[in-house]
């Protein structure tokens, strides 16, 4: 029998509680608060980030835990096995919110992405860009089944060379958020300020290259909301509406605060 498993690790998500052993791999000293909402010291980011590596310790310690009980049981050789994550985790390096979904950086955005397919004699790494919207084309490819005419997305090149396409994503429940990647030069629309990155060379992005004279510059932000403007087409056409959903007990908070 054929047997499909999706299994979900919390670490190294928050909260970043890992067992004591995995607590103490990195040296963090005394815990530090942060002194407001918005206001991180570079001290409390630093103790932030070192719970999130041992954390992130702790979800490698997981998944090795993992991948040898499906070896043991002989089925690691024949397995489709896929290990990614849905968002990285950003501390404050720009002068954000800590935490994801709030901007398009790549702390945010940078993922894990492998595949092992069965029987798997080779290895490859694909260095160029991709994003998860890649993933279903490409198990779809690989199982030789019809791929639906409203996915995005391209297969991952695995068995061949494929046209690199522009990578396009947003913040979450944010317009204003939005970056476009093509090849290695990442154009963002980050709050009515327009951001240039050259990845390859800047990857954590810390030099804005964007000149409003450069032709190619106008060109990618043109690019970028006509992306947006596709998008919005094809939740149309899937029938996506957003919606708000409203949770009782914080209901008389939120209309105090003037919110509703």
């Amino acid at each position: 029998q054929k047997h499909l498993f999706y299994i979900h690790l919390l670490p190294p998500h928050k909260p970043y509680l890992p067992p004591s052993k995995f607590g103490m791999k990195l040296f963090l000293g005394k815990e530090i608060k942060n002194r407001g909402f918005d206001e991180y010291p570079p001290e409390f980011k630093e103790y932030q980030f070192g719970t999130y590596l041992n954390n992130a310790h702790y979800g490698d310690f997981l998944l090795g835990k993992l991948l040898r009980s499906i070896k043991k049981k002989g089925l690691y050789e024949k397995s489709l096995i896929i290990v990614t994550a849905d968002h990285g985790e950003g501390f404050g390096e720009h002068n954000e919110m800590m935490g994801h979904g709030k901007n398009v950086y790549n702390e945010s955005l940078h993922i894990p992405f492998l595949l092992k397919f069965p029987n798997q004699s080779i290895r490859k790494e694909i260095k160029s860009p991709h994003s998860l919207l890649d993933l279903l084309p490409t198990l779809i490819s690989f199982l030789d089944l019809k791929r639906d005419s409203v996915w995005q997305g391209s297969p991952l090149p695995v068995r061949s060379n494929v046209i690199q396409k522009p990578i396009y994503a947003r913040a979450v429940g944010s317009t204003l958020k939005s970056m476009l990647l093509t090849g290695t030069y990442k154009y963002m629309f980050h709050s009515g300020i327009d951001k240039l990155y050259n990845t390859k060379n800047d990857m954590r992005e810390q030099k804005n290259l964007y000149n409003p004279q450069d032709i190619d510059c106008l060109l990618m932000k043109q690019s970028l909301f006509l992306f947006y403007l596709d998008n919005k087409l094809v939740n149309k056409k899937l029938g996506y509406k957003k919606k708000t959903i409203k949770i009782k007990p914080w209901n008389s908070h939120l209309k105090t605060l003037g919110y509703l």
